[in-house]
């Protein structure tokens, strides 16, 4: 795997994990929100950056609310593109 990766902690239920730097804060942010992420790739030039959401525990609603557009992946879990962070506010 290319690209820098960092340590970062997951609320509400506080754990660490790694996380492809470039979409970290992003990620972060959600599960803050309440969107509650399962996975996540930043695209390492080949694809955009994505996450997958559990949608149970109020996630999908929630990311719709935040203005994600969540396409049904596998059961319960659903993928959305990440918008990336521009002068400090997640934008499309």
């Amino acid at each position: 795997m290319t690209g820098n990766r960092r340590t970062v902690t997951i609320t509400p239920c506080p754990f660490e994990i790694e996380i492809d730097d470039c979409i970290a804060d992003e990620i972060v942010w959600l599960n803050e929100q309440g969107v509650r992420t399962l996975n996540s790739c930043c695209g390492h030039l080949q694809g955009k950056p994505v996450a997958l959401i559990d949608a149970n525990h109020g996630s999908l609603r929630k990311a719709i609310e935040l203005g994600y557009k969540p396409i049904q992946f596998d059961g319960l879990m659903y993928e959305i593109e990440l918008k990336g962070l521009q002068n400090n506010r997640f934008v499309e």
